[in-house]
């Protein structure tokens, strides 16, 4: 014979030898190939028992082998179960088909019946929802004879035997064959289940199938009784015997479908409870699950890092307004689906292959205008703030909103996250103050979240909380600064200036403060109490000097106290208290706080005006208002910023300009920051009517105020003295740098004829 008619005849014994050899020998698919050796096996064996036991079950009574395989393809098809548990196992009537055969008519013709109610049960029922393959079938089927002969050896064991359950009692041997049943048939599945997965065994086993075990027990006691009272009493007494039993059973099963679907429709609810109704993007409660599981893996492996992307876009508000809040809702879709699409991007990090983006990252909508991306296992803060460039990078190209488009632009706050967080709130926190600090720093662009920020965050808590105590103690109190007339030299009136005793660090000015106190919603009530002390004071005042001229107190107000409903007649309640003129009260508002709600601030303000109280626009010249709101705010003055009299170029002509067009509005002019002799004069030569500054006298206290009231007969410098001093450039509250305020000191005391230390 020729060499290549022996080849095919070595290459096959050849080709099982590699085979098996792979299967046994470490290999790259090693567990794939343990699974296929061990499904092969059992396969095997099924096929092998199968085969062996098919001329003994065709010794079986006809009628019973054909009625039990015919029940055991109905039982397959219809799956009549009850589910004794929420996490498992079923009663299934399959079960029974099995301990009947063993009861009737032994294991083997048993194992034929039930090896066609599992081919059936695969072919066609599982077909319909999880398609199986032919392996996968004869697998199933092999398990099932095994099984079933596991159990018929268990029964005959105990003394069980077919055809005869009043001779030999059935406890003993149902329980057995159920137990070797439930063994056999769990244990098989299990391990190719292992195998599949890389679990264990044990683990698999308790899992998925230990709670199934006690319809196995059921199902057997079910047919034990069955049988006793068919070989007793006959078939009808079996049926109406059992008919109770089964009408029972299936309204039971129906009871417990109904409660499994309120469960499901409960866990659909829940499952909505957690979406952005808008943009169908989880919300504040599935973020906050998915940072805490993000924080338990960073514990679990302490390498491990994730981080929190929050996003805030700019000039959202101008759409809304400009174009609708329809509009602002197709935008906020708009912006949710590119976000999306960021996050499925494949290039969202420039990593090797064989580390790919794990599936945790998330985008969730917190509400308005506020997105937060979690990026979950991050390298480093360089990986955190490519993703925020990407996310700008997103809203550089315009939306387009039912044929309008709109231009906005991201600020993004960065923060890390480790195994250190406390919990979901505080790394939310720490990315919406470095998304604020974006913000402040001009918008449209990424900042990341560090311990200066946190640090802040700290000293901001303290300082909140040492306020609410000031609240309550009424640690804050009115200083007063002189307004002096720039042409006659008289005392005008004074600036009312909130300050805080504090405990331990003594006298605070505003400044540090009272941004807290507006955000805190604390300014309401410290107002409250500083506008009637400051009306309390300038009453004594008034009263302790009836032939002099009237005096008048500028008060700061803020935007709220302003569009305060109450506010206007709280204070002229406290006006007529004092047995004060409305006109004695000057309101000063910033130009900033004038534009936050400009319609709204006029209305208030002209009612103000109408009132009889005077309204001074504060700061003018560093805000954002327009020289033609200087006819439209109902105002009678404006106070222009000390910085203008720090400029050394240009300054008499921007200050002429400012003083002629308020003359010719019919507006007084202040000016702040006069530090000087000589700024005086200049102020006084343009038609500045009033100054306030150091070089009249500091914020002081009402008892030191009052020593000053009548006392000079002039409150400007001797003119020799004008042109010896300089023009220093001082801050506000602070004494300014330099020998100059220290050298006018005593003569200014004099000129007071007061103590030089009570002047601060």
């Amino acid at each position: 014979m020729p060499r290549r008619d022996w080849a095919p005849m070595v290459a096959t014994p050849l080709r099982w030898a590699d085979e098996a050899r792979a299967a046994i020998l470490p290999t790259e698919n090693r567990p794939e190939r343990w699974l296929h050796l061990y499904t092969n096996l059992v396969m095997a064996a099924g096929g092998l028992v199968l085969v062996g036991v098919a001329p003994r079950a065709m010794q079986a009574d006809p009628v019973w082998l054909g009625g039990l395989v015919a029940l055991a393809i109905l039982t397959s098809l219809f799956k009549l179960d009850l589910r004794l548990s929420q996490d498992s196992a079923t009663m299934t009537l399959g079960y029974a088909v099995g301990f009947l055969g063993l009861v009737s008519v032994g294991p083997h013709a048993t194992a034929i019946a039930v090896a066609a109610g599992i081919w059936t049960q695969c072919t066609y029922r599982l077909e319909r929802r999880t398609p199986m393959d032919l392996r996968r079938r004869l697998f199933s089927v092999a398990c099932g004879v095994l099984t079933v002969e596991a159990a018929g050896l268990t029964f005959a064991s105990l003394g069980g035997t077919p055809g005869s359950p009043v001779a030999h009692p059935l406890a003993a041997p149902l329980a057995g064959a159920a137990l070797a049943y439930f063994l056999a048939n769990t244990g098989l599945v299990a391990g190719a289940i292992a195998l599949a997965t890389g679990q264990r065994v044990a683990d698999v086993w308790q899992r998925d199938f230990l709670l199934s075990g006690p319809s196995y027990f059921i199902s057997a006691a079910i047919v034990g009784g069955g049988a006793v009272v068919i070989d007793r009493s006959g078939f009808l007494t079996a049926i109406l015997v059992t008919t109770p039993f089964l009408l029972t059973f299936l309204g039971y099963r129906a009871y417990l479908r109904r409660i499994g679907d309120e469960q499901e429709k409960l866990r659909v609810a829940r499952q909505h409870k957690g979406l952005d109704v808008l943009t169908g993007l989880p919300n504040r409660l599935l973020l906050h699950d998915a940072i805490e599981r993000a924080i338990d893996r960073c514990r679990r492996a302490s390498h491990s890092r994730f981080a929190v992307l929050f996003i805030d876009f700019d000039g959202f508000k101008q759409v809304n307004d400009v174009l609708g809040h329809q509009a602002g809702d197709e935008l906020l879709q708009a912006a949710a689906g590119r976000l999306q699409g960021l996050l499925r991007r494949a290039d969202l990090f420039p990593r090797p292959s064989h580390l790919p983006r794990p599936p945790g990252d998330l985008l969730a909508r917190l509400g308005g205008d506020e997105f937060v991306i979690l990026l979950d296992e991050v390298q480093g803060q360089s990986e955190a703030m490519h993703v925020a460039q990407l996310v700008q990078a997103l809203f550089g190209q315009p939306f387009d909103l039912s044929g309008r488009r709109a231009v906005v632009s991201a600020s993004v706050g960065v923060a890390l996250g480790s195994a250190d967080c406390a919990g979901p709130e505080d790394i939310l926190r720490e990315a919406d103050l470095a998304m604020y600090r974006a913000k402040s720093l001009g918008k449209s662009r990424a900042e990341l979240f560090d311990t200066s920020l946190h640090q802040q965050v700290q000293s901001r808590q303290q300082l909140d909380s040492e306020l609410r105590l000031a609240v309550e103690r009424c640690e804050f109190l009115p200083y007063y600064q002189p307004i002096v007339n720039l042409v006659t030299g008289e005392l005008a009136g004074f600036e009312a200036l909130l300050r805080w005793q504090h405990p331990s660090r003594g006298v605070i000015a505003s400044s540090e403060f009272i941004s807290v106190l507006e955000a805190e919603g604390l300014i309401m009530p410290v107002g409250r109490r500083f506008f009637a002390e400051v009306c309390r004071q300038l009453g004594e005042w008034q009263s302790a000097r009836p032939s002099g001229p009237e005096l008048s107190v500028n008060i700061n107000f803020a935007a709220q106290q302003v569009l305060d409903p109450e506010f206007l007649q709280s204070l002229l309640r406290l006006i007529d208290d004092a047995g004060l003129e409305p006109g004695q009260i000057v309101l000063e508002i910033t130009e900033s706080a004038a534009m936050q709600d400009y319609a709204r601030t006029i209305t208030a303000l002209e009612r103000a005006r109408e009132a009889g109280l005077r309204i001074v626009l504060d700061d003018f010249g560093t805000g954002y208002s327009s020289l033609s709101c200087l006819h439209e705010l109902p105002i009678s003055g404006i106070k222009l910023d000390r910085s203008f009299l720090s400029r050394t170029r240009r300054q008499p002509a921007i200050l002429s300009a400012i003083v002629t067009l308020a003359g010719q509005l019919g507006l007084t002019v202040t000016a702040e920051g006069v530090e000087t002799a000589a700024q005086c004069a200049q102020l006084a030569q343009l038609g500045c009517e009033l100054g306030q500054g150091y070089q009249f006298a500091r914020p002081m206290s009402a008892d030191r105020a009052t020593l000053l009231l009548g006392r000079p007969s002039t409150w400007l410098p001797p003119p020799r003295q004008a042109a010896a001093v300089p023009a220093p450039v001082g801050r506000p509250d602070v004494p300014a740098e330099g020998a100059d305020l220290a050298a006018l000191a005593p003569a200014r005391a004099e000129l007071f004829q007061v103590p030089t230390q009570t002047i601060q």
